[in-house]
């Protein structure tokens, strides 16, 4: 709490106005920051589930697909790029 007519608080301190946000900054998530990335051109991409191991009995225009990233729509990467920091 502000006390009226001064700079200091009823704690002693002062109180900033210079800062335009109060609230912090939000860390990155290790493990988002493992699977996706942003292109330069904004697009979040990401490795498709299923193509590491145990890909024998797959075709091979299975695997060949599986080998390919995934372009995230907008709606999941406005969800994703503030978890990466971007």
């Amino acid at each position: 709490m502000q006390l009226l007519g001064t700079g200091a608080t009823e704690f002693g301190g002062t109180a900033s106005t210079s800062k335009k946000s109060l609230m912090p900054k939000l860390k990155s998530k290790g493990s988002i920051k493992k699977r996706f990335k942003v292109t330069k051109s904004g697009m979040v991409v990401v490795k498709r589930a299923g193509g590491s191991h145990y890909n024998a009995h797959h075709s091979g225009s299975k695997r060949r697909s599986l080998r390919k990233k995934i372009h995230l729509n907008g709606t999941w990467s406005r969800l994703i790029r503030p978890m990466l920091g971007a």
